[in-house]
Protein backbone atom coordinates (compact mmCIF):
# COMPACT_ATOMS: atom_id res chain seq x y z
CA UNK A 1 0.00 0.00 0.00
CA UNK A 2 1.41 3.36 -1.00
CA UNK A 3 1.98 5.91 1.71
CA UNK A 4 -0.01 8.91 0.51
CA UNK A 5 0.64 12.05 2.58
CA UNK A 6 -2.56 13.63 1.25
CA UNK A 7 -4.59 10.97 3.05
CA UNK A 8 -3.36 12.51 6.31
CA UNK A 9 -4.29 16.18 6.01
CA UNK A 10 -2.73 17.20 9.31
CA UNK A 11 0.67 15.93 8.15
CA UNK A 12 0.39 16.82 4.46
CA UNK A 13 1.87 20.29 4.93
CA UNK A 14 4.16 19.76 7.94
CA UNK A 15 7.18 20.00 5.65
CA UNK A 16 6.21 23.57 4.76
CA UNK A 17 6.11 24.64 8.41
CA UNK A 18 9.45 22.91 9.03
CA UNK A 19 11.01 24.61 6.01
CA UNK A 20 9.66 27.98 7.14
CA UNK A 21 11.19 27.45 10.58
CA UNK A 22 14.56 26.55 9.03
CA UNK A 23 14.49 29.70 6.88
CA UNK A 24 13.60 31.93 9.84
CA UNK A 25 16.29 30.35 12.03
CA UNK A 26 18.92 30.81 9.32
CA UNK A 27 17.88 34.43 8.76
CA UNK A 28 18.21 35.06 12.50
CA UNK A 29 21.65 33.44 12.54
CA UNK A 30 22.79 35.51 9.54
CA UNK A 31 21.58 38.67 11.27
CA UNK A 32 23.53 37.73 14.41
CA UNK A 33 26.69 37.10 12.37
CA UNK A 34 26.30 40.46 10.61
CA UNK A 35 25.78 42.20 13.96
CA UNK A 36 28.94 40.57 15.26
CA UNK A 37 30.88 41.77 12.20
CA UNK A 38 29.64 45.31 12.75
CA UNK A 39 30.58 45.19 16.45
CA UNK A 40 34.09 44.16 15.47
CA UNK A 41 34.27 47.13 13.11
CA UNK A 42 34.24 45.11 9.88
CA UNK A 43 32.22 46.23 6.90
CA UNK A 44 29.57 43.59 6.23
CA UNK A 45 29.54 44.10 2.47
CA UNK A 46 33.31 43.48 2.33
CA UNK A 47 32.88 39.97 3.78
CA UNK A 48 31.95 37.32 1.20
CA UNK A 49 28.35 36.18 1.61
CA UNK A 50 29.49 32.57 1.62
CA UNK A 51 31.64 33.25 4.70
CA UNK A 52 28.65 34.83 6.45
CA UNK A 53 26.49 31.82 5.56
CA UNK A 54 29.10 29.35 6.83
CA UNK A 55 29.36 31.29 10.10
CA UNK A 56 25.56 31.36 10.37
CA UNK A 57 25.36 27.59 9.87
CA UNK A 58 27.97 27.10 12.58
CA UNK A 59 26.02 29.41 14.88
CA UNK A 60 22.84 27.40 14.27
CA UNK A 61 24.70 24.24 15.24
CA UNK A 62 25.90 25.89 18.47
CA UNK A 63 22.57 27.50 19.37
CA UNK A 64 19.63 25.14 18.76
CA UNK A 65 17.34 27.59 20.57
CA UNK A 66 17.34 29.69 17.37
CA UNK A 67 15.54 26.83 15.62
CA UNK A 68 13.11 26.41 18.53
CA UNK A 69 12.28 30.13 18.51
CA UNK A 70 11.73 30.02 14.75
CA UNK A 71 9.39 27.02 15.09
CA UNK A 72 7.42 28.91 17.74
CA UNK A 73 7.11 31.90 15.39
CA UNK A 74 5.79 29.69 12.59
CA UNK A 75 3.30 28.04 14.96
CA UNK A 76 2.13 31.47 16.11
CA UNK A 77 1.50 32.59 12.52
CA UNK A 78 -0.58 29.99 10.67
CA UNK A 79 -1.31 32.62 8.01
CA UNK A 80 2.22 32.00 6.72
CA UNK A 81 1.16 28.53 5.58
CA UNK A 82 -0.74 27.88 2.34
CA UNK A 83 -4.52 28.24 2.55
CA UNK A 84 -5.07 24.53 2.05
CA UNK A 85 -2.73 23.72 4.92
CA UNK A 86 -4.61 26.09 7.20
CA UNK A 87 -7.96 24.60 6.17
CA UNK A 88 -6.69 21.05 6.71
CA UNK A 89 -5.22 21.96 10.08
CA UNK A 90 -8.42 23.59 11.29
CA UNK A 91 -10.43 20.51 10.33
CA UNK A 92 -8.07 17.97 11.86
CA UNK A 93 -6.97 19.86 14.95
CA UNK A 94 -9.94 19.90 17.23
CA UNK A 95 -9.72 21.58 20.58
CA UNK A 96 -8.84 19.10 23.31
CA UNK A 97 -11.60 18.20 25.71
CA UNK A 98 -11.55 20.14 28.89
CA UNK A 99 -10.45 18.02 31.86
CA UNK A 100 -13.05 19.85 33.95
CA UNK A 101 -15.80 18.77 31.56
CA UNK A 102 -14.61 15.15 31.85
CA UNK A 103 -14.65 15.38 35.65
CA UNK A 104 -18.13 16.92 35.52
CA UNK A 105 -19.37 14.02 33.33
CA UNK A 106 -17.87 11.47 35.75
CA UNK A 107 -19.47 13.19 38.71
CA UNK A 108 -22.93 13.22 37.11
CA UNK A 109 -22.85 9.54 36.08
Amino acid sequence: MANNSLSRPSQAFQHIAAAAARVLARQAAIALVKDDLRRRGERVHSVPLRDIQIAADALLAQRPELMEEAAERVAAHPEWLPKRARADMSVTQKAPKSPLKSLHNLHNS
